[in-house]
């Protein structure tokens, strides 16, 4: 739980970053996609439990839509504006890093 929550915090500052850059009036007009590194094979338990709260995270976030996905599946559509950062997988044998996408949702 302490993942999802730190992954919260990385939501929570990117929507906060747009919304200070006039983007959006409240969070439910973002999305936020999580993005897996390719190739992944190694399941932590964080991983596990991104996949299992799947239907959770928009509501864990505050958004409309929460999306799981990876970078060879990532879709290539331009947006008006979006704000990505990092953040380590925790308890990995190698540091491996997923990418939190803020978005303008699509309505």
């Amino acid at each position: 739980m302490g993942g999802l929550l730190k992954m919260r915090s990385v939501v929570l500052s990117l929507l906060e970053k747009a919304r200070g850059d006039k983007h959006l009036k409240n969070s439910l007009e973002a999305d936020v996609d999580i993005i897996l590194p390719d190739g992944l094979s190694v399941r932590s338990y964080f991983l596990q439990s991104i996949k299992r709260e799947e239907t959770f995270l928009k509501t864990l976030f505050i958004v409309l839509n929460a999306n799981i996905t990876d970078e060879g599946s990532l879709a290539t559509g331009s947006f008006v504006w979006s704000y990505v950062c990092t953040m380590a997988i925790p308890n990995t044998d190698t540091i491996m890093e997923v990418a939190i996408r803020v978005r303008p949702s699509s309505l």
